[in-house]
């Protein structure tokens, strides 16, 4: 009889094409705290908690489903240069929208994101904050919802199929779903952005020698691709790639090949330094001046105490920015973004409307 107590976060179908003779059991890892590889660790044990989705089942029933989808797309991929459908795209992009919001890092991310919130209202009103649940089964559902709203925000993005051929693989983690922006890092000097900001890029490692990408079209364009595939064969551009597994990895790093251990050991150890155990940033405003255009509002500082008086509460994801970016996938000519001055910042054309 099947076991469903144990629920995955990083379902065992992901982790197929990174383990062994590609039978989904067992995969090496290199562990963070212990800073230590292991060879062939049981796929069964890794990414999973009791009851993490609930005992009801229901989540995890319908998890199940779109896995399966994800996992029979995944081998027409891998079995040949497959023509994917238009609803067999929209697919991948909903397990990697999932994916990236039901790790044990999201769950965690959005507790740092509750707590903060709840400490800044605490530090500037008289008036204790409100209680919230901070269970893991709450957090799991605030964590999400966050997916439903990055299902319509990231509609827009274009697709890619990134083929490695170099001689080192892509690697993974525990938490394999990377946002970033080199528009924000290169343009702008910022490394905060959202999914629906200007040159939003998403990188999925779907196996050690496939990468999807969904970026913005606008901002960037994926040079020499044929058709839905990128190929790249300079070790740089995986290991571009890989460093963002490295600096957002939780607990885990996965990778296939064992004879590829010690480069990988060096590869994590040369950015470990930065890795960010806080990637939220929560600022105060509270009403500065009235003007004809509307309201003015101020940044609060940290010695300012309690204000007891409206406050608007922003919270900022604080993103790792790489050291490398894939060479074949560079900024346009002529970039096109939307922005008015306001706190959203640099957004995209479709961000734009939905406003």
């Amino acid at each position: 009889m099947t076991d469903y107590r144990r629920q995955h976060f990083v379902p065992r179908c992901y982790f197929r094409p990174f383990s062994l003779n590609n039978e989904g059991k067992a995969v090496n890892l290199y562990n963070i705290s212990h800073s230590r590889a292991v060879r062939n660790a049981s796929i069964k044990g890794q990414c999973a908690k009791d009851y993490l989705y609930g005992q009801d089942l229901r989540l995890e029933s319908a998890f199940r489903a779109l896995e399966g989808d994800y996992a029979r797309i995944l081998r027409d991929i891998m079995g040949s240069d497959h023509a994917l459908l238009d609803s067999e795209l929209q697919m991948l992009r909903e397990f990697m929208l999932l994916q990236y919001s039901r790790t044990e890092a999201a769950i965690r991310r959005t507790k740092m994101m509750v707590e903060s919130t709840q400490s800044k209202i605490s530090s500037s009103f008289s008036t204790p904050p409100p209680e919230v649940d901070m269970s893991d089964d709450s957090m799991m559902i605030m964590t999400l919802q966050m997916y439903n709203m990055l299902r319509g925000a990231t509609s827009d993005l274009k697709i890619c199929l990134v083929k490695n051929c170099s001689t080192v693989d892509f690697v993974t983690s525990d938490d394999p779903v990377i946002l970033t922006s080199r528009f924000h890092a290169q343009k702008l000097k910022s490394n905060t952005f959202g999914a629906g900001s200007a040159g939003t890029l998403f990188y999925f490692p779907l196996s050690p020698r496939l990468l999807l990408v969904c970026y913005d079209g606008a901002v960037y364009t994926a040079k020499h691709k044929d058709g839905l595939f990128l190929s790249i064969r300079k070790k740089e551009d995986v290991f571009a790639c890989n460093e963002l597994q490295y600096l957002k990895a939780h607990r885990n790093v996965y990778f296939l090949d064992w004879c590829q251990k010690e480069r990988i050991e060096a590869e994590f150890c040369s950015v470990a330094h930065r890795r960010r155990e806080n990637p939220i940033r929560v600022l105060g405003f509270v009403q500065d001046s009235e003007l004809k255009e509307g309201t003015r509002y101020r940044r609060v500082d940290e010695d300012e105490g309690v204000v007891d008086n409206t406050m608007l509460i922003a919270l900022s994801p604080l993103h790792t920015i790489p050291t490398k970016w894939i060479s074949q996938i560079s900024f346009r000519d002529k970039l096109k973004y939307k922005y008015d001055g306001s706190a959203a910042g640099y957004v995209r054309e479709h961000t734009w409307r939905e406003r």
